[in-house]
């Protein structure tokens, strides 16, 4: 950009605009549904676990397999002693009114950004206004403090269906109607013999 456009364009837009280039980038990202996965580290992480549940580089195919299924089933294990202790007790933070009626199907975390949200709405003091420009709907699936300020004036209560099913504990089945295409196996082949150096 330096080599072809004139100094002053070049200064106006790093002096005017790059210096919101993490506001820019996050009013584009929170656009779509994200979740709150933003970077490549959670993935990273994943693969850290994987790879020391693994411990060595080396080894056959089956060993790697046998390995696998084991550490799936350790995970899968946690998951669920997880799931269960958010249920059986809920934390203190989120054993509140507002949260009757999603408590035990709405896992911890989400029901803490609502919260975040929430607050949102008390440091405002009044209403909202009329027209949302929140992005937590888009990017996270939860409910804006002007959700939040309408079920706190209908019901009292956050509803299920403000909240999308990526944050429900027991996910519901997908129907026939359902965007994801769900794709038959491929088979297992022989693999190929590995080529020395």
């Amino acid at each position: 950009m330096q080599a072809k456009y004139p100094t002053g364009a070049v200064k106006y837009c790093t002096d005017t605009w790059l210096i919101w280039t993490e506001n820019l980038v996050t009013a584009y990202i929170n656009q779509h549904p994200h979740f709150g996965v933003t970077v490549t580290s959670p993935i990273e992480g994943c693969h850290a676990t994987l790879k020391a549940y693994l411990q060595r580089s080396h080894g056959d195919l089956r060993d790697v397999f046998n390995r696998l299924k084991l550490f799936w089933s350790a995970q899968h294990t946690s998951i669920e002693s997880t799931v269960a202790q958010q249920q059986l007790r809920p934390k203190h933070s989120v054993n509140i009114p507002l949260f009757t009626a999603v408590l035990q199907h709405v896992h911890t975390y989400a029901l803490q950004k609502i919260l975040q949200e929430r607050a949102k709405l008390h440091a405002k003091g009044s209403r909202p206004s009329s027209s949302c420009t929140c992005s937590i709907q888009q990017s996270m699936g939860l409910p804006c403090y002007h959700t939040i300020w309408q079920r706190q004036q209908e019901s009292g209560a956050i509803r299920l269906e403000d909240i999308h099913p990526h944050w429900y504990i027991t996910r519901p089945e997908l129907g026939p109607n359902s965007r994801l295409l769900v794709s038959h196996p491929l088979p297992i082949l022989n693999p190929l013999p590995v080529q020395g150096r």
